[in-house]
């Protein structure tokens, strides 16, 4: 497992998710028991598993009880991924100072722990986006890294991304007023510069997926990535613009909404500057991927506060 990327990570959480795998290894005993006997026959039904709501409850406690030693363990193998990058393979567990690039590891390595709670809660989506949700709340996970796994900016062949379903349901978890626990308490203009990089990062890393994706697919109709690429991304945002009105009103804000405009557009990700964004990103080799990054500039170009 040395070869792994964040190997302690990734047994500590899989540790911790030992009672969402049971569920499924006995959801999966009662399904097939049921194909093979007959949905008629009721004793077929007596295979207990834990409700979703009390297996919810005991997944949530457990990421904020073991909080600590998932720190711990993304900060090691964080140091440790450094160290073989630069090709040492020394211990990692002395308290050195961070370099520069120290962050990237980090990031790298809190995706691979998203990568393995996605492994093992892909069945249920509600536990999933709960246990983002709690991971972001508790700042054991940053909103790049959630947004880098969503949109498979992971290494891999970058031809076969691997984006998750419905990424923009998720990558909302990374916005102000996710949920009521969603930990946000600055005020609004500190929230602005908190998701300004989020934005931008996903219109920037959708246009890169569109410009693979139109070099792989066919000339004529849009596939069913490219049109999730196109149709996330504008509900994101969106999102995102909705949730930060929301918020200013209910915080009784001072700005008025013309005044928002002027500090999304001083903070680069008005509707204006992000689809001149996704315009400075297109190459003009591919007929297709240049049909499709103006279609997605007109229509972040749409999107109003």
């Amino acid at each position: 497992e040395e070869d792994q990327e964040a190997p302690r990570t990734k047994l500590l959480i899989r540790a911790i998710l030992v009672p969402a795998e049971k569920h499924r290894q006995q959801l999966i005993q009662s399904l097939e028991a049921m194909k093979s006997e007959g949905e008629g026959d009721d004793s077929m039904m007596d295979v207990s598993y834990q409700p979703a709501k009390d297996l919810l409850t005991a997944l949530t406690d457990a990421l904020v009880q073991y909080k600590p030693a998932l720190m711990v363990a993304l900060e090691f193998d964080a140091r440790t991924l450094e160290k073989r990058s630069n090709g040492s393979n020394e211990g990692a567990d002395e308290a050195g100072g961070s370099s520069p690039n120290h962050d990237n590891y980090k990031l790298s390595c809190e995706v691979s722990l998203l990568k393995q709670l996605q492994d093992t809660l892909l069945q249920s989506s509600v536990l999933l986006s709960s246990c983002v949700s709690c991971l972001l709340k508790n700042q054991v996970v940053g909103s790049p890294a959630v947004l880098h796994w969503v949109l498979g900016d992971f290494g891999g062949d970058p031809a076969s991304p691997i984006i998750l379903e419905r990424w923009w349901d998720v990558a909302a978890l990374t916005l102000p007023g996710a949920s009521a626990n969603s930990g946000f308490s600055d005020g609004l203009l500190s929230m602005l510069d908190t998701i300004s990089p989020c934005l931008r990062y996903v219109v920037q890393r959708v246009c890169s997926l569109i410009l693979s994706s139109a070099l792989t697919t066919s000339k004529g109709k849009l596939s069913p990535l490219e049109v999730d690429l196109l149709e996330g991304t504008k509900e994101f945002i969106a999102t995102a613009y909705t949730r930060l009105t929301v918020i200013a009103r209910r915080d009784n804000s001072v700005l008025s909404l013309e005044e928002m405009r002027i500090k999304l557009m001083d903070a680069g990700v008005d509707n204006t500057k992000l689809s001149a964004l996704c315009k400075d990103s297109n190459s003009g080799d591919e007929p297709k991927a240049t049909e499709m990054i103006d279609m997605l500039a007109g229509i972040l170009g749409s999107i109003m506060l």
